[in-house]
């Protein structure tokens, strides 16, 4: 008994060491899980929730069902989980928009750092959904190191309205989070509306005063878009088609429950598929760890 006890590898230090490995162990298999099934759903655009996520449901939801199915194919995985205190399963809805959030975060990281502080064109669009709130899309074009043209989603900013002073300050803020900034601007491409292109107070003016090189040119697709509209509605069956379309759309959207930043990181990972498949998985699990405290380390 004696000897037990002064033994080392049997000390309650010890003891706790290993317990504490082997914890932060499971806690890795059961985030791992989590983010295999996030960036399936992710990729594919598919919904993670589902009406009914009770355990006896018949459908818990696509994120809940792939999770048991990742346990039926690899029983390691359903022991971990199915042994892990009822508070930390790492499938509940908080987690998964953090491993998304830490995704789209990482997408968006590669993409600064492929532009590699080089100059820039911006592709902006605002719109109001149908609960009345403004957004306002950005789209960067720059070459990378290979001489590549690139076209990347960057984001998505709401905005309390859609002045030319609202929108570029919602610009510059998004700009500078991702660390980029107006003066490595050399380009800008937006609609034909006043507040867009005005000459004398529109957006494209307001940033020219301060970075002369931001040549502006009316966004080609955007006149496309004019004068497909126009065509279509002197042809009654295609202009009745679109017309059902845009009551489906409307439909769609007004049941749309979503946060923006839960939006966002939705079409980041969506939209820069090809980005996404080059992030390893430990580097968004390292930013997923930073984003809230976390009761176990990896």
């Amino acid at each position: 008994m004696s000897y037990a006890l002064m033994n080392p590898n049997q000390s309650i230090k010890a003891v706790f060491v290993n317990q504490t490995k082997q914890m932060n162990s499971e806690y890795r298999v059961r985030v791992n899980t989590s983010l295999i099934a996030t960036k399936f759903l992710l990729r594919c655009g598919i919904p993670f929730r589902g009406s009914d996520e009770s355990f006896n449901s018949l459908f818990k939801g696509p994120f809940l069902e792939l999770v048991d199915t990742l346990k039926e194919i690899n029983p390691e995985i359903a022991k971990v989980i199915n042994c892990a205190p009822g508070n930390n399963f790492m499938t509940a809805p908080k987690i998964q928009k953090d491993l998304a959030a830490a995704c789209a975060c990482e997408i968006t990281k590669q993409i600064v750092c492929d532009i590699a502080d080089d100059v820039f064109c911006v592709l902006i669009d605002e719109f109001g959904d149908v609960a009345g709130k403004e957004q306002l899309v950005v789209v960067i074009h720059y070459v990378n190191s290979d001489g590549l043209v690139k076209e990347r989603f960057l984001g998505i900013v709401s905005v309390k309205e859609t002045s030319a002073k609202s929108l570029k300050e919602a610009l510059e803020k998004l700009l500078s989070i991702n660390g980029l900034s107006l003066s490595s601007i050399r380009g800008q491409r937006y609609d034909g509306a006043s507040n867009m292109r005005g000459k004398f107070g529109g957006l494209r003016t307001l940033i020219q005063n301060e970075n002369p090189s931001a040549y502006y040119v009316y966004c080609f697709a955007h006149q496309l878009q004019l004068a497909l509209v126009a065509c279509a509605k002197t042809h009654k069956d295609v202009s009745g088609f679109f017309g059902k379309v845009n009551m489906l759309v409307n439909f769609i959207r007004s049941s749309n429950k979503m946060g923006d930043q839960w939006l966002n990181d939705r079409l980041v990972t969506f939209i820069e598929r090809d980005v996404f498949g080059t992030i390893n998985n430990d580097v968004i699990l390292a930013h997923f760890q930073e984003i809230d405290t976390r009761r176990f380390s990896l």
